[in-house]
């Protein structure tokens, strides 16, 4: 067995229930090199070959364990997001989901404060509706503790892009094309942003169009190759159901051209969507920012109406870039680096200031 492929099952068995994230980290201090493509690669070997096993709890991203010899349940806390054996005595088949199957016409209740799977912080009943803000609110804060490694990551490497005088490169389709507009041009926000998109992919332009154009193969090589992204620089690809073929393409695209990529996605979207480019976002990327927003994007619902509300998502990514920002100008203080960020324009100073860095970015940034 390869050094890579005993990094990786050493990590799954001394972790007991990680994800890919946590398996990468913990391979990358055995070996000091390794990409998230080849850890997928590894793990999805291992799990054909029977040697870990593969859990999905709702609302989680999906996690591995060394534990295949015996059939068992798993309790995962829905505050903090642990996941615990429980040995079971049953010879059941085992679903899915890594939970054994309960028998027919009994639906197992979950304990207090864990569940087979952290459900969505949304879920809803008649009575909710006065505390639907404060469930956003936990569902942020959810977000953020859950993806505190990659956010820490990922706002390192945005450091060391800035500071190498590189570009972040911004993509999304659909009603994402909205975070690729927060991420260009924005008070407090960053000069350096290339933004990647057609202007068919935005709802605007025709809504039922849009959704076909996003689903278009090709499209993605086109706008990689417009995007003049160049090696070591960073790419940001918001989607939050991950499934469709011009933002899984486009992440393909410039990781062959030696883009890091960063993935900002629901996993729980993402593991009910249809695949339909052969491959989801969170396998061809080097980062993983999990949103956490419920399969669907619709947050709210309320026992009278029988479609769910709310859409999550343009608000768990909004939160998530901002998340990044914070890291990143904490970062810039520490080293010393002056970050290019933009000035409202209706404060005194402003215009000057942001002429200044147009000038800078421009032959990068056509958009400037």
């Amino acid at each position: 067995m390869t050094a890579p492929r005993l990094a990786v099952l050493a990590s799954v068995r001394e972790q007991g229930h990680a994800n890919v994230e946590e398996v990468v980290r913990a391979a990358r201090l055995r070996l000091g090199a390794v990409s998230t493509q080849a850890v997928y690669d590894v793990l999805r070997a291992f799990e054909e070959a029977g040697l870990v096993r593969r859990i999905e709890p709702a609302g989680s991203p999906a996690r591995y364990e060394g534990r295949v010899g015996d059939n068992h349940h798993h309790l995962v806390c829905r505050r903090c997001g642990a996941v615990t054996d429980v040995d079971c005595v049953s010879t059941r088949p085992r679903s899915p989901s890594g939970a054994s199957a309960p028998p027919a016409g009994r639906v197992g209740t979950p304990m207090a404060g864990t569940s087979g799977g952290a459900g969505p912080p949304m879920a809803a009943g008649a009575a909710a509706g006065g505390g639907f803000g404060a469930c956003m609110r936990a569902h942020l804060q959810r977000l953020e503790a859950h993806n505190t490694v990659a956010l820490d990551t990922v706002a390192g490497r945005m450091l060391e892009v800035i500071g190498a005088g590189g570009v972040l490169h911004t993509a999304g389709t659909g009603h994402s094309v909205a975070m690729v507009l927060e991420t260009f041009y924005r008070a407090g926000g960053l000069a350096c942003v290339r933004p990647v998109f057609h202007p068919g992919l935005l709802p605007l332009s025709g809504g039922p169009a849009s959704a076909l154009l996003e689903r278009t193969r090709g499209l993605a090589a086109l706008l990689a190759g417009q995007a003049g992204a160049r090696p070591g620089e960073l790419a940001f690809v918001f989607s939050s159901s991950g499934a469709n073929p011009v933002p899984v393409e486009l992440a393909q695209c410039l990781r062959e051209g030696g883009v890091e990529v960063v993935a900002v996605t629901s996993l729980p979207h993402l593991r009910q969507a249809p695949a339909r480019a052969g491959a989801k976002l969170d396998e061809v990327a080097d980062h993983v920012i999990d949103t956490l927003v419920p399969p669907g994007d619709a947050a709210y619902r309320h026992d009278g109406v029988g479609v769910a509300a709310a859409p999550l998502s343009s608000l768990a990514s909004v939160y998530a870039w901002n998340l990044l920002l914070a890291r990143l100008v904490d970062r810039a203080a520490a080293a010393r680096v002056d970050l290019p960020l933009w000035r409202s324009a209706n404060l005194a100073g402003g215009d000057a200031h942001n002429a200044d860095l147009a000038r800078r970015y421009r032959a990068r940034v056509p958009a400037l």
